[in-house]
């Protein structure tokens, strides 16, 4: 499986889904892990020690062809700038963050879903 950790855009986010450390173990498991490009930065986490561990550094359309998305701030949580990434998520990906459904269920509506 692809697995793509995005860059938190939330205003002063500074967590990170996924940290270096975890990386060799999800590789181990046959998993391929994509990185956006300066998403551990603000945690403390160059791209350089994401990639030591096996980790592909990508922009973040790349980011989004993974089947499985890791962010902690999804759209709900972050209603102003998770708007810009309606468009680029696709039916059956699975996005793990959180995503404050219960005061954001117009935002979560508006992501593909399966007909």
């Amino acid at each position: 499986m692809k697995i793509g950790v995005l860059k938190e855009t939330f205003p002063g986010e500074r967590r990170v889904a996924l940290t270096p450390n975890l990386i060799p173990t999800l590789t181990k498991a046959g998993h391929q892990i994509i990185v956006e490009t300066s998403a551990g930065e603000a945690a403390g986490f160059l791209d350089s020690q994401y990639a030591e561990k096996g980790a592909i550094i990508a922009p973040r359309s790349d980011v989004f062809t993974a089947e499985l998305l890791l962010q902690v701030r999804g759209l709900g949580a972050n209603p102003d700038a998770g708007r810009a990434d309606l468009d680029h998520f696709e039916r059956f990906q699975t996005l793990i963050a959180m995503c404050d459904p219960l005061r954001s269920r117009n935002w979560l509506r508006k992501l593909p879903t399966e007909v």
